[in-house]
């Protein structure tokens, strides 16, 4: 199939049962054209997977498919020796030299194509050009996204006992399914926020200012630009200016007010009211160093379990 524009894909995937829109065929355009990586990000679904699908199709090319996995490693994803045939192989030229076998002569024969087994990497760069399917990437660790791209950046690879294999033509990675990374930064706000009563509508208002984020949204940014300069690296996405790719929204989480071990008992009873327990954030004191709802929880749970089984 020749693609000379995005209609021409988007026309060569309506072939093959695939309906892309504008903006999916001008981006598999530009992945083909650039040979670069195609990033797909999306709920279980959405097409991702067709989408690599219809694409070696309607190329006329072959579809290599790499799951990820937590654990998975740059061996599992690349190659592997064949070892029951190597021994196999080395028991025969034993037999076939009369116990005067070469070691030089049986490693080099060992360590050979016929025994090589090329896992979803080693063999896109081998049936390049292709379209290679890497899923789930999200699940894999930090060091094998690493090598993933440094592979797919080269289009080439090192097997150790084998040599170098370079694709002539770079595989089409796609179908990369990849999500939005975390970033958690615990800063100290000098501001604070204020409940009062209104009587008027008869209930508790927040005086709380927008602006008053800004300290500590700086202070996460301090944070991370001293990571950047430290390891020498760059924000992937902007986090902090005009084009930011995340919301600043904050979450309320109201504390104090029947304190632990003062209002209450070490488990939540209320001072002078039996029957009477308190199990929300009023117990904690002040802040905590993460977000308060994982501690609101456990605690609450200890002291339901508790009380269960010690008041019914």
């Amino acid at each position: 199939m020749s693609v000379g524009s995005p209609r021409d894909l988007a026309a060569g995937l309506d072939e093959v049962g695939y309906l892309a829109d504008d903006g999916v065929a001008t981006a598999a355009f530009l992945a083909l054209r650039m040979r670069r990586p195609l990033f797909c990000e999306g709920e279980p679904g959405t097409g991702k997977t067709s989408l690599a699908t219809s694409l070696a199709q309607a190329l006329g090319v072959p579809l290599i498919r790499l799951q990820c996995h937590e654990g998975l490693d740059a061996t599992q994803a690349l190659y592997d020796w064949d070892f029951p045939r190597q021994l196999l192989h080395l028991r025969a030229l034993e037999a076939a030299s009369g116990g005067e076998l070469d070691a030089d002569v049986a490693e080099q024969s060992l360590y050979t194509e016929r025994f090589l087994i090329a896992r979803p990497l080693l063999k896109a760069l081998r049936e390049a050009p292709c379209v290679l399917l890497v899923d789930e990437i999200d699940r894999a660790d930090d060091e094998f996204e690493a090598f993933l791209l440094e592979v797919l950046g080269e289009n080439a690879v090192t097997v150790p006992e084998f040599g170098e294999v370079r694709a002539e033509v770079a595989p089409l990675p796609t179908g990369i399914e990849t999500w939005a990374s975390f970033y958690l930064s615990i800063t100290k706000n000098p501001n604070r926020a204020q409940f009062s009563w209104n009587p008027t509508t008869s209930k508790v208002d927040l005086n709380w200012q927008t602006a008053w984020k800004q300290p500590g949204i700086d202070m996460a940014k301090s944070i991370f630009d001293k990571i950047n300069a430290k390891e020498g690296t760059i924000y992937r996405s902007d986090l902090f200016g005009a084009g930011k790719i995340w919301g600043d929204h904050l979450t309320y989480h109201p504390l104090g007010g029947a304190i632990l071990n003062k209002a209450t008992d070490n488990y939540g009873r209320l001072q002078g009211y039996t029957g009477l327990y308190v199990v929300d954030g009023s117990l904690i004191p002040g802040n905590t160093s993460v977000n308060p709802f994982v501690t609101i929880t456990a605690l609450a749970e200890r002291n339901v379990e508790k009380v269960l089984a010690t008041d019914f």
